[in-house]
Formats: structure tokens, C-alpha cells, sequence
């Protein structure tokens, strides 16, 4: 099991808070995130999905 999740928020209106960044959101691109209890109850929740690595722009593989 890797260390961080690349996610995405479900949808374009859905508004998911970044922990590691007070007072921002998750990007509607999605984001490279730890893989970390906060996480993965949103995972559970429905508010993100799982998304492959090469989908989210500025990352690198």
C-alpha cells in the first residue's frame, strides 16, 4: 500500500476541504493527497473517488 492517494472531487460542484491547507479546497482536477484517515472517510462518504495518477495535470508519474 502506497503512502498517498491521487483523488478527485465526485463532482464539479462538490466542495471538499484540504486538511493541509487550511481555508482551501480540494481542486476539481483533483490532487496527490497522503493516504490518511481524512481521506479515506471522504472516499467512504462518496465526497471523492480514486483517480489514476496521469489524469491530474501537473503531477508527474
Amino acid at each position: 500500500m502506497t503512502n498517498t492517494l491521487h483523488v478527485r472531487p465526485t463532482g464539479p460542484d462538490r466542495l471538499v476541504r484540504d486538511p493541509s491547507r487550511p481555508a482551501m479546497t480540494l481542486a476539481s482536477e483533483g490532487a496527490l493527497v497522503p493516504d490518511s484517515s481524512y481521506w479515506r472517510r471522504r472516499l467512504a462518504q462518496g465526497d471523492v473517488e480514486i483517480v489514476a495518477p496521469d489524469t491530474i495535470p501537473g503531477e508527474e508519474n
